[in-house]
């Protein structure tokens, strides 16, 4: 037999490493080896075989192979084998990030049947085989497998392979914002939903069994449907047939602390037949309504729950066109459950699959929370509550006897608030919801849609906090936790951004800053302007973006954040301002906060469209824009039963906005673009629906809304703004 010591090699001749299927193998950055079964395969150990016969070419690995060969040939040997070398095949183009794999090929020499024999060995010289190329330079685009040509990330530190380029560029030597996105990507975890078999391999059997049988008696018992044999389906309800997934989450209450195991069989609604699509549009609490009655609550001292109706969406008639039906398709794991509560419902089963055909609204049906938010609407005005005009998912009644209850609605949960004590208006409602719905629960109101809520009776206020979202932010992300704690969310240099930064992932960039605006829109309104800001950097960011945003997180860390609702009357008011051309394309910054009494109840921190092109202007469009909503909100407190005494005071801090938009005087040729916003707003205060008044910027509450503060300036209205203070 033949070794590796008796081959001679006969160049070595070195070509790219070709195969039948195609380029992915390349791609993939494999080598080709002899007798494989898969092209591409790297062999674990050298296949050395019996010397082959004359004119074949046996293949070894350049990596895995070790090589050695006898002295080199003789210079009539190199012409011979150069005369029956074939010529080169030319390189194909690879993609730019794949590493072209080469081979080496050998041309073995007939065995000498008796060597001579030597007296000494001569020391043999191996072959140096080339060293595989190195990784090609970063360029701007690149080739994907499937021929898509797009944007190079090769060494972009905020994606999964950049990190490891960028780990070896740098030699391990990673930087702050590297280190962090380092840790992001290796501790990245979520309490994501679950199909049925997934979460009782991996969580917990019994839990999970619990929970899907709960789902399936509301199915079954709210008479959302009827099951079918298949063989009875018509061809139109075959080709209307879609199929629905049992989904697991672990829910958690606003503290923190785990709740209950929640499971939902949802429709897969992104296959719903177009013809069987109505009506999808259903309305939810405005916050700003929520947030009035809880003011209300704390002034009128009363009591209030939180009503949650069990699988709501399973009690709604299912609205279709004419002559379509919606047939669900269950899969197998729930399909089993099902027969396992039911066993009369086995002969259903085809191929171990149940089809179900929907008389009722299910989760996942597009027009569903429509369905249910007409039904509700419709039960509570039989009952005698007048819908608010101003806000339909309000309801409120009230009795001859003075007692009195708010219904506010979001979907299938309700904050219940009214007169404490022995109030015939609760009792009433909840009888008659169980009578209608089945199954309601009905909890002290601690918490509501996120919000952790604690009346205080003595002082009379309301005490609102989303502490554990936030919370549940830093375990989402443990690598947060590692950053330094800031007083303030910017620094000096926050409008200075740096144009040679690299880009971040954007997906990862986004995820953090909504993930912390949605809280700040409600309970840390002083984060407001900042992600604003950096908001308009969401279709590219940065290092300068995300080291700004990382800032903002190391001020939340280790801190609550609660603002208190102490209105001291029903009166409503609003604090204005703008910061002009404070935003890279010229454009100003507005803020409103709104109040009742002197207590917070909303917050609006935008981007102003218009390009203003002065400081009055940029006050003007401000208050132009904020003046509907103060002028709603009244109207909406005077329908709860609140009369407004006069105007609604707005404060400012411009002399000449104030001095246009009260004196019919003052419109001069330089204010001809400005006025239409200027008699829109001349004309409320002519007709004594607000009144403006002067406040110093030091003292407006608004100031800290419009721009990104820091230090001292930061917090001289952060208790007023917070509701610790009144509003100004």
């Amino acid at each position: 037999e033949q070794t590796p010591d008796t081959m001679v090699p006969t160049g070595p001749t070195l070509e790219p490493a070709t195969s039948t299927a195609g380029e992915k193998s390349m791609e993939k950055g494999d080598y080709a080896a002899p007798n494989s079964s898969q092209k591409g395969e790297i062999p674990s150990t050298p296949n050395l075989q019996r010397a082959p016969t004359s004119g074949s070419t046996q293949v070894f690995d350049a990596v895995s192979t070790p090589i050695t060969a006898t002295p080199a040939p003789t210079a009539s040997d190199r012409s011979k084998t150069k005369a029956t070398t074939p010529p080169r095949t030319p390189k194909k183009s690879v993609p730019i990030e794949t590493v072209t794999p080469r081979k080496v090929t050998f041309s073995p020499v007939a065995p000498v049947a008796e060597p001579a024999p030597v007296a000494a060995p001569t020391p043999v010289a191996p072959v140096t085989v080339p060293p595989l190329p190195s990784a090609p330079a970063p360029s701007a685009t690149t080739r994907t497998r499937s021929g898509r040509v797009v944007k190079n990330r090769d060494y972009n530190v905020f994606s999964k392979k950049g990190m490891l380029a960028y780990t070896k560029l740098k030699s391990g030597h990673l930087g702050p914002l590297e280190q962090f996105m380092s840790d992001y990507i290796a501790n990245y975890t979520d309490n994501k939903r679950m199909t049925l078999g997934k979460y009782v391999k991996e969580k917990d059997h019994d839990r999970g069994i619990t929970a899907a049988e709960s789902e399936i008696r509301s199915i079954k018992e709210n008479g959302t449907g009827e099951l079918l044999f298949y063989k009875d389906l018509t061809k139109q309800q075959k080709d209307n047939v879609r199929r629905g997934f049992m989904f697991l989450l672990d829910k958690f209450k606003s503290s923190g602390a785990f709740d209950k195991t929640k499971a939902r069989y949802v429709y897969n609604g992104k296959e719903q037949p177009e013809g069987t699509i109505t009506e999808t549009s259903a309305q939810t609490i405005n916050p700003i309504t929520l947030f009035i009655l809880f003011g209300i609550t704390a002034y009128e001292d009363y009591e209030a729950d939180c009503v949650d109706v069990v699988a709501a969406f399973l009690k709604a008639l299912l609205q279709l066109p004419p002559g379509e039906d919606i047939i669900i398709e269950f899969d197998v794991a729930t399909s089993k459950v099902w027969v396992n509560l039911y066993p009369d419902d086995a002969k259903y089963l085809h191929h171990g699959r149940l089809y179900l055909r929907l008389i009722k609204s299910l989760y996942g049906i597009k027009q569903a929370p429509h369905d249910w938010w007409i039904m509700l609407s419709k039960f509570l005005v039989k009952l005698g509550y007048k819908q608010c005009p101003y806000d339909q998912c309000l309801y409120s009644k009230r009795d001859d006897k003075g007692h009195v209850l708010y219904v506010p609605t979001h979907v299938d949960d309700m904050y219940v608030t009214g007169t404490r004590g022995n109030n015939p208006l609760r009792t009433e409602l909840y009888d008659a919801m169980r009578k209608e719905f089945g199954k309601i629960t009905v909890e002290p109101a601690t918490s509501f849609l996120g919000f952790s809520l604690r009346q205080d009776r003595k002082e009379r206020a309301m005490y609102v906090d989303m502490n554990a979202q936030v919370q549940a932010i830093f375990q989402k992300h443990p690598e947060l936790q590692n950053l330094r704690s800031r007083l303030n969310p910017c620094d000096a240099d926050f409008y200075k951004r740096d144009e040679d930064a690299k880009p971040v992932n954007r997906k990862k960039y986004l995820s953090l800053l909504m993930s912390i605006y949605y809280p700040a829109r409600f309970v840390i309104p002083q984060l407001l302007p900042t992600l604003s800001y950096l908001a308009q950097y969401g279709q590219e960011p940065t290092t300068s973006e995300m080291s700004r945003l990382l800032k903002v997180y190391g001020y939340v860390l280790n801190k609550d954040f609660t603002i208190r609702i102490c209105p001291n009357g029903m009166q409503v008011g609003a604090s204005m301002d703008a910061a002009y051309a404070v935003h890279p394309d010229g454009r100003s910054h507005s803020a409103t906060v709104l109040t009742v009494g002197t207590a917070p109840v909303g917050y609006v921190s935008r981007k102003i469209k218009t390009i203003a092109n002065s400081s009055t202007a940029a006050e003007g469009y401000t208050l132009g824009d904020g003046i509907p909503l103060v002028v709603w909100t009244r109207d909406l407190v005077k329908w709860l039963g609140y009369p407004q005494n006069g105007p609604a005071v707005v404060s400012q801090d411009n002399t000449a906005v104030i001095q246009m938009s009260t004196k019919h005087d003052s419109l001069f040729n330089r204010s001809k673009h400005m006025l239409i916003k200027f008699l829109f707003i001349r004309d409320h205060v002519d007709r004594k629906v607000i009144t403006l008044r002067y406040v110093r910027t030091t003292e407006l509450t608004a100031d800290l809304l419009t721009k990104a503060l820091y230090g001292p300036n930061f917090r001289r209205n952060l208790r007023a703004l917070t509701g610790y203070e009144p509003v100004q």
